[in-house]
């Protein structure tokens, strides 16, 4: 579940947690992919680190970046993803 994700200074700061209502399992060998595009939706970068529940993450935004979706991938399939969003 996303808790906060926010996107200012240069600092994309991100924060998920297990679901309340569904068995938590150690997401051990999940990853967190940040798709970043410029104000016109065109692909700057891709960033991606393992995923750690419970923590804010942090990634630093490329020059240009205005937008960014969030994926979770586990076995080299997406299973989450969390829509595009407009930074302030």
């Amino acid at each position: 579940m996303l808790r906060s994700a926010s996107l200012a200074a240069g600092k994309l700061s991100v924060r998920l947690d297990a679901r309340d209502d569904f068995p938590v399992f150690p997401p051990a060998d999940c990853e967190l992919r940040v798709a970043f595009s410029d104000g016109q939706n065109r692909p700057v970068a891709t960033l991606s680190a393992p995923l750690r529940a419970g923590v804010v993450m942090e990634f630093a935004a490329p020059p240009g970046a205005g937008i960014y979706r969030l994926e979770v991938w586990r076995g080299g399939f997406r299973t989450a993803t969390f829509g595009a969003a407009n930074a302030p």
